[in-house]
């Protein structure tokens, strides 16, 4: 697994992050046979959640794709995870919020709200260890982000973004072709010498 970084100069100085503009991951898979998916990522800030008349905030979410589970592997307890972001509507919780939420109840079905829009429970994970690459307690689909961000594939840098691939592949060589393409679809980060770059990640440390 990969996780792109994105780098370049600005105003004389470089910078590096783990945030590349969201039209990579979707292209990647579309133009590079070797790509068998991906996924994006974006943290949510703390968010208020109602539970019938329970209000309560939630500090660690995220939005993702609907092949997140496809590409990390996490322990389900309830629900298809195959299927879990498939609907703008609906949220994966963790064990520990699904019970803060509806106590010792078949939390799968049920409703509750997230910064005062309804949401559906889809799917039940086992807590995440202290130690995995990524925390959350939930997870609502990025199909639910403001359109704005949507139609703002190339421009900004605004999620994180994990490959996998179907077969070995030379990195430098792939990062290169990554960095072209990025290039072909807008002058901005040719502008400021932007490349990409795709550490590996341990799949024991997700």
């Amino acid at each position: 697994m990969y996780r792109l970084n994105f780098g370049g100069e600005i105003n004389g100085q470089s910078t590096k992050t783990y945030s590349s503009p969201q039209g990579v991951g979707p292209e990647a898979v579309s133009v590079f046979p070797e790509v068998e998916n991906f996924t994006r990522i974006r943290d949510l800030i703390r968010k208020p959640f109602k539970v019938g008349d329970n209000q309560f905030y939630v500090d660690k979410g995220l939005s993702a794709d609907s092949t997140f589970f496809s590409v990390f592997s996490y322990q389900g307890k309830l629900g298809d995870l195959s299927k879990s972001l498939n609907r703008k509507d609906v949220v994966v919780l963790d064990e520990f919020l699904a019970e803060k939420c509806f106590g010792n109840e078949n939390p799968i079905g049920k409703t509750l709200e997230i910064d005062r829009q309804t949401y559906t429970v889809s799917a039940v994970i086992k807590n995440i260890p202290e130690n995995s690459h990524l925390q959350f307690h939930y997870l609502t689909p990025v199909l639910n982000i403001q359109e704005g961000w949507h139609n703002n594939k190339w421009e900004s840098d605004n999620c994180a973004q994990y490959l996998i691939f179907n077969t070995k592949i030379n990195k430098a060589e792939f990062e290169e072709k990554l960095t072209q393409m990025l290039y072909s679809k807008t002058n901005t980060w040719k502008e400021y010498k932007v490349r990409t770059f795709a550490p590996t990640l341990k799949r024991n440390s997700l």
